[in-house]
């Protein structure tokens, strides 16, 4: 019996009794299991801490994804957004998430509204779809961002909306070790992501982005509004995480 954990099944932001009795459940379900895969140091960190488990049990594999598929090449970067449907002269921000609690996209919202008060030509994309649309799309309205903000939906080629964009956001408030950071990095995006899970262990805080902590949309603005304001640091960042991928996060590495 394996189990792999892709972060656990209890949060921050979960009420106490509720925590506690994930964190049970997960300590009893360790006892039948023969083995537990960590995605990250920190669930590994996280399960020795709670009596889940026995260091024995616990294997750190991080993801791998292939990387090749997210180095888009032939359309310049105008060109690739005009036929994206978006305004081929303005700058980027965006996310590939879905809309659920974890993945706050409320947060991500707010810090679009705050983004577009300090840079007004920004338009945002947000590629993923999920239970939390209707909200999402409430927020954006009072936001005044609905000719801005564009929501896409679930998408097959997330790799053309990637390198569409000048900078990567992830707002996530719990997490295991999220691929979509690794996918924008592979794309040669800076990525600006929460401090959620085990994103330290890939973003590295001022060479391949900027952390910042969780729920705090007003920080994940200002360090995107950075980023927006300096090409040269974006190049340098997004350079440095495509790099920082090679031969540690790859899928082959991962499987064997």
């Amino acid at each position: 019996i394996v189990h792999t954990v892709h972060g656990f099944s209890f949060h921050a932001f979960q009420r106490a009794w509720v925590r506690r009795f994930y964190e049970a459940l997960e300590r009893r379900a360790a006892r039948i299991t023969d083995g537990l895969i960590l995605v990250s140091e920190r669930d590994r960190e996280t399960a020795l801490q709670l009596g889940i488990g026995r260091p024995e049990q616990h294997r750190l594999i991080r993801y791998g994804i292939e990387a090749e598929r997210f180095r888009v090449n032939g359309l310049p970067r105008a060109a690739r957004r005009r036929h994206l449907g978006l305004d081929p002269d303005r700058p980027v921000v965006g996310t590939v998430a879905c809309l659920k609690p974890q993945k706050a996209p409320r947060d991500f919202v707010r810090a679009c509204h705050l983004i577009r008060q300090r840079v007004p030509e920004a338009q945002f994309v947000l590629v993923g779809d999920g239970a939390l649309r209707p909200a999402v799309e409430r927020w954006r309205r009072r936001l005044g961002l609905e000719g801005s903000l564009h929501l896409v939906g679930w998408r097959h080629d997330v790799p053309e909306w990637l390198a569409a964009m000048d900078v990567f956001v992830l707002a996530s408030r719990w997490e295991g070790l999220p691929i979509a950071c690794l996918e924008a990095m592979a794309a040669g995006l800076p990525v600006v992501a929460t401090t959620a899970g085990g994103i330290p262990e890939v973003v590295a805080h001022e060479r391949t982005g900027y952390l910042v902590p969780v729920a705090q949309p007003a920080q994940l603005a200002e360090a995107t509004v950075r980023l927006l304001r300096d090409a040269d640091a974006r190049r340098a960042m997004g350079a440095a995480g495509a790099a920082s991928l090679a031969g540690r996060l790859t899928l082959e590495r991962m499987v064997r």
